[in-house]
C-alpha cells in the first residue's frame, strides 16, 4: 500500500533552503500540509516521536502531517535541501520509511524541475509533485530498481527514436503485458509515460541551455516534429517549447 496518494494533491510550495552548520529548529507539527526535504549537501537530522532520522546528501526525509518533528543540521558544515509542500491524503506514518536514498537521481531532477517552474503554474506543479511522491512510494516499497534502471538506460540511448512499447518490452527481455504491469508497479506510471516525461525533459535542457532550433531540438528528443513537441509540452507542462526559452 502506498503510504502516500497523489489523489487530489495540492502543492503549496518548492524552494531552495540553505542553512549554517549547527542549525536547529523548533520542535513543530504541521496539521495541513506534508512536507518532503532533498538533501543536497551536509547532514538533516530529525527528531520524531518514533525515532531519530538521519539523512545526507541524495536523501529525501518526508514530514507527513500530524507527526512532530525537530529537524537540526548536525554536521560541521552547511546544510542545503530542497523542500515541498502539499496539501492531500497520507496514511499512518511509519517513520522507518520517512527516509529514503535517491538511488536514481528522480526526485532530484523533478524537484530542480519544480524549482524553476513559476508559482503561477499550479497544474504543472502539481503534476512534477504526484511524480515526485509516487517515486518516493516505490523507494519505499524497494521494487523493481533494476527493471527501472535497465529499461531507463535504453530510453535514454535511444531517445531520438520512435520508440513503442513493443521496443521497450523487449529491451527489458520480457512480453508486452507482463513488461506493462511490472514498469507500472515499480514505477508508479507507464511506460510510455515515464518517456514521454524524459523526451520532456531532455527537450527543456536543450531549450534552456542551447541555441538550437526548437525543430532540432524535437528531431533530437524523439519528437515527431515541434508542432508535436510543442503539444506535448503544453498538455503536459502547461506552456509552450517557445514560451520557455523566450523566459
Amino acid at each position: 500500500m502506498a503510504m502516500f496518494s497523489t489523489n487530489g494533491i495540492g502543492v503549496t510550495e518548492c524552494y531552495l533552503r540553505r542553512t549554517n552548520a549547527r542549525w536547529r529548529h523548533v520542535r513543530h507539527v504541521h496539521d495541513d500540509v506534508n512536507e518532503l526535504f532533498l538533501v543536497l549537501n551536509g547532514c538533516l537530522s530529525v527528531d520524531t516521536p518514533r525515532g531519530e532520522i538521519q539523512a545526507r546528501a541524495n536523501h529525501a526525509v518526508v514530514y507527513p502531517k500530524g507527526l512532530p518533528h525537530l529537524p537540526s543540521s548536525n554536521a560541521d558544515e552547511d546544510l542545503e535541501v530542497i523542500g515541498m509542500a502539499w496539501t492531500g491524503a497520507v496514511a499512518a506514518p511509519d517513520t522507518a520509511k520517512l527516509v529514503q536514498y535517491d538511488s536514481l537521481g528522480r526526485l532530484r531532477h523533478q524537484l530542480m524541475w519544480m524549482l524553476d517552474t513559476p508559482p503561477g503554474e499550479t497544474a504543472a506543479l502539481d503534476l512534477l509533485g504526484q511524480s515526485v511522491i509516487l517515486e518516493f512510494n516505490r523507494l519505499c516499497s524497494g521494487e523493481g530498481p533494476d527493471l527501472i534502471v535497465q529499461v531507463r538506460r535504453f530510453m535514454r540511448d535511444n531517445l531520438e527514436r520512435p520508440l513503442q512499447l513493443n521496443d521497450l518490452a523487449r529491451a527489458a527481455g520480457l512480453n508486452r503485458c507482463y513488461f506493462a504491469r511490472a514498469f507500472r508497479k515499480a514505477a508508479g506510471e507507464s511506460p510510455m509515460r515515464a518517456l514521454t516525461v524524459m523526451r520532456i525533459e531532455a527537450a527543456r535542457d536543450l531549450i534552456l541551455r542551447t541555441s538550437l532550433p526548437l525543430k532540432n531540438v524535437a528531431a533530437q528528443t524523439g519528437f515527431a516534429d515541434e508542432a508535436h513537441m510543442s503539444h506535448v509540452f503544453q498538455r503536459v507542462v502547461g506552456r509552450s517549447p517557445g514560451s520557455l526559452r523566450q523566459r
